[in-house]
């Protein structure tokens, strides 16, 4: 285990950096540590996940635990692949998009995927920072937040409001080395090997919002990326019966084929939620 220096104690971490790196490799060894991916450990992994799971405000319906099971299973496939895997779900006001984002989160950091949480929402992530404190923040930010992320950097990469993805990440009071030159979205596509966008295209909070399912499609093509799709629908009651409700909604999604759409020249597969759910 590393020992640990304050403030207090210079000339012991000066020595202790010469008796390791001061043998003529130390620029080598400081290039390397410039340019390591980034990735959470596994305990802030691990606390993250256990904080999201125990908390009943996040507990999935079984509408969306449908979807959950689904999806996971493409992400989990999609951080192994050599093509970067997108995955689109869309859905209404109340359909649980957020809850189940959130989860995917925690589920996909307790399995040691480096995962983060973006979206364009501020009061949302300020909310799950206060929930996370602050050892577990940096997994959580907005969709302005990769202009300067490694390339790859990131096994998941969760956008809840992918509809409010702006134009570009930056603004009139960027510094100029700050632009990367990439649109926003180019950005976190860019940033991982999954990137799970959970979209209403009929809800646009800011003229400058310009995030789609077709927008994402567009870039994906671009990128020759794999486009897996599903859809969340607005529950329902039935004269209270939350039986019917559970059996009309799995009976509909479960029995629906989704589409996945290949860029040029990659593969157009169909994947069955039957299958999904079953793997």
């Amino acid at each position: 285990m590393a020992p640990t220096f304050s403030a207090d104690d210079i000339d012991e971490f000066v020595k202790f950096l010469v008796d390791r790196v001061g043998g003529g490799d130390g620029l080598e060894v400081l290039r390397r540590m410039e340019e390591n991916r980034y990735r959470p450990s596994k305990k802030l992994m691990d606390y993250v996940a256990s904080v999201i799971k125990n908390n009943p405000e996040y507990t999935l319906l079984d509408e969306q635990q449908v979807a959950f099971d689904a999806v996971m299973t493409a992400a989990r496939r999609g951080v192994h692949d050599r093509q970067k895997q997108i995955i689109i779900i869309k859905g209404g006001p109340g359909t649980g998009k957020s809850v189940l984002a959130v989860n995917l989160v925690a589920s996909l950091l307790s399995n040691h995927y480096s995962t983060h949480y973006v979206t364009g929402s501020k009061a949302f992530t300020e909310t799950l920072r206060k929930i996370i404190d602050s050892r577990g923040q940096e997994l959580f930010t907005y969709t302005n937040g990769c202009v300067d992320a490694q390339a790859d950097s990131v096994d998941v990469l969760v956008t809840d409001e992918a509809h409010r993805i702006r134009d570009v990440s930056s603004n009139r009071f960027t510094p100029a080395n700050k632009k990367s030159g990439l649109k926003q979205l180019e950005e976190l596509i860019a940033a991982a090997r999954v990137l799970v966008f959970l979209i209403d295209d009929h809800q646009i909070a800011r003229p400058d919002e310009i995030g789609s399912a077709a927008y994402i499609r567009e870039y994906a093509e671009k990128y020759k990326c794999t486009v897996h799709e599903f859809e969340l629908e607005a529950p329902f009651r039935c004269n209270g019966s939350d039986a019917f409700v559970r059996l009309f909604f799995v009976s509909r999604f479960a029995n629906r084929r989704h589409r996945t759409r290949g860029a040029r020249g990659g593969p157009i597969v169909r994947l069955n939620i039957d299958k999904l759910h079953a793997a």
